[in-house]
């Protein structure tokens, strides 16, 4: 086992500090009009649960394709970084946030969506970073794969969160519950994570640059998201 004080130390703060990061800008975008604590709390703590409960069909599913499946090494990467994890990942926050977060009092305007769903997305990364944390025997290596996944998978599922807090939003309050629209948002988030864990599952040179691309792309897409879901405020306050 990898039990050593200060290896430990240094784990738990390259699993905290990202995190916590993303959390604490997410609330600054917020701050005009924050959501209560409770529920930001709360959110964040559904999403942890839904990772929990998912990697226990995840992981035997992954297996079990890689078993039986006899396919071409890039057609693998592609099914199962597409039709395993963002599918099923995907489709976990989209469900928790219909039956969660929707119909929540304090989802009472166009920003409270995208906020929601990047704090869905954030904690959910935090269990599944937690999960490789403790199946990592050698630390030094968990502390590598923890501080890279900090800056790289916790911010895809952030985003992810995000898009799709987006899309419910849009339907909410600007398309009477739109489900096209609440679909749309599920697929963009399916496409954006199977694309990102396709380019990391391949041994490219220079995969996180391709990887950091991708991610500030669509980073600036969230925020230009977030300037227009704030228009769609003022406009019909």
């Amino acid at each position: 086992m990898w039990f050593h004080n200060d290896s430990v130390l240094e784990l738990i703060l390259y699993l905290v500090s990202p995190t916590l990061i993303w959390f604490l800008f997410c609330l600054w975008w917020d701050r005009k009009r924050p959501e209560p604590n409770r529920q930001i709390i709360r959110t964040f703590l559904l999403g942890g649960l839904v990772a929990g409960f998912l990697v226990f069909i995840n992981v035997p599913l992954t297996e079990f394709v890689k078993e039986f499946f006899f396919m071409p090494t890039i057609l693998m990467i592609f099914v199962l970084s597409f039709f395993v994890d963002a599918l099923i990942e995907e489709f976990g926050k989209l469900i928790c946030f219909r039956l969660n977060i929707y119909g929540l009092r304090s989802f009472e305007e166009p920003l409270d969506g995208m906020i929601y769903g990047l704090i869905l997305g954030l904690g959910f990364a935090f269990t599944e970073n937690l999960f490789y944390a403790l199946a990592i025997k050698d630390i030094e290596l968990a502390k590598q794969i923890i501080f890279l996944r900090g800056f790289t998978a916790t911010l895809m599922h952030f985003i992810a969160g995000g898009i799709i807090g987006y899309y419910f939003a849009l339907a909410k309050f600007r398309f009477g519950g739109s489900p096209l629209l609440i679909f749309q948002g599920f697929f963009l988030a399916f496409l954006f994570h199977g694309f990102y864990n396709t380019l990391s599952r391949l041994n490219l040179t220079n995969v996180y640059l391709f990887l950091a691309i991708l991610l500030v792309a669509i980073f600036i897409v969230m925020y230009r998201g977030i300037l227009r879901l704030r228009k769609i405020e003022n406009s019909t306050s």
